[in-house]
């Protein structure tokens, strides 16, 4: 069994709104085992077995979102 591990994802102009679509689209995806919204610091977690990336592209896309960048989580921020 794969291991699951945190990723990621700073998002421009997130907000509750968009968050949410973000949420439901990424919700879809049975691999993924916790979604986090964090609209203050404009990010989104995902506890998953592997790095869902694009995906978080497209659904950033269809929320009307911007994909900055991917979060390195063991060397601090970036």
């Amino acid at each position: 069994m794969a291991k699951t591990k945190l990723f990621t994802y700073i998002i421009d102009g997130l907000n509750a709104e968009n968050g949410e679509i973000i949420k439901k689209a990424l919700q879809k995806i049975p691999e993924i085992k916790s979604i986090t919204i964090d609209t203050i610091q404009g990010t989104v977690a995902l506890l998953s077995t592997k790095d869902y990336e694009i995906e978080v592209k497209y659904a950033c896309e269809i929320a009307g979102a911007s994909f900055r960048i991917k979060m390195k989580t063991k060397k601090g921020f970036f």
